[in-house]
């Protein structure tokens, strides 16, 4: 099968509000492979081929806004939306102990320790409902390393690296669905964007999707499907 190689360039708010650009790795492919999109009130925005904009619902795969949230609340709801907890379990109160007989460790409903990518993690599930994903956050880090969507779609996260303003961001991630792979690579994080608020807004837009530049269907249909789902 074809291998694809493209350049992803990232403008990020937050969670809700981003832009993506994509241009091939080929410069000869420059017009015939390009993405460009916009994330805004839960809708991506691209741009139709007779230059109009078009809007659909953010796929609940997309898979750049999990490394993003800037709210404890924020990600306790996504884990709600995306169908990997149920509810967000009301806290307890202490409890009065009399005697050490009276003590004992509650176990958390939809929280426990599991090893993935070589660390250990809190792996957030809800054991008890079928068809729903999970997502691994490392213990010590406190950063995303795994999540599996309910599809059974799997992203892996790993070599973190820490920037300005205490981001941390995976320099290397891994999608696997079906029978197909995405490695994606950070090769550089620039905080102090120019310009940041133009680049949402929908009139910015100057370029239709085309994946015409692809040597078979099956590249072609396999790049629309990624886009499609995680983009």
């Amino acid at each position: 099968q074809e291998q694809i190689q493209f350049k992803e360039t990232w403008v990020i708010e937050n969670d809700k509000t981003m832009r993506l650009t994509i241009t091939p790795i080929d410069a000869s492919q420059k017009n015939l492979f390009r993405f460009q999109a916009i994330y805004s009130g839960g809708n991506r925005w691209t741009l139709s081929n007779d230059r109009k904009r078009v809007s659909e619902k953010i796929s609940d795969e997309l898979a750049e806004k999990w490394f993003f949230f800037k709210k404890p609340e924020a990600l306790a709801q996504a884990l709600i939306s995306h169908k990997i907890i149920s509810s967000i379990p009301a806290p307890q109160g202490p409890k009065k102990i009399k005697t050490g007989l009276d003590f004992k460790v509650e176990s958390e409903k939809y929280v426990r320790l599991s090893r993935a990518q070589g660390v250990v993690n809190y792996n957030f599930t809800d054991l008890e409902q079928t068809g729903f994903g999970s997502l691994w956050i490392e213990q010590d880090q406190f950063v995303i390393r795994k999540l599996k969507w309910p599809s059974q779609a799997i992203m892996s996260a790993d070599d973190y690296k820490i920037y300005a303003k205490n981001l941390h961001l995976a320099e290397n991630q891994n999608i696997q669905w079906e029978q197909s792979n995405a490695q994606i690579h950070v090769s550089s994080v620039n905080l102090k964007a120019t310009n940041a608020s133009n680049s949402f807004q929908l009139t910015s837009l100057d370029q239709s999707p085309s994946f015409e530049g692809f040597k078979s269907d099956d590249s072609k249909k396999l790049a629309e499907e990624f886009f499609k789902r995680f983009r």
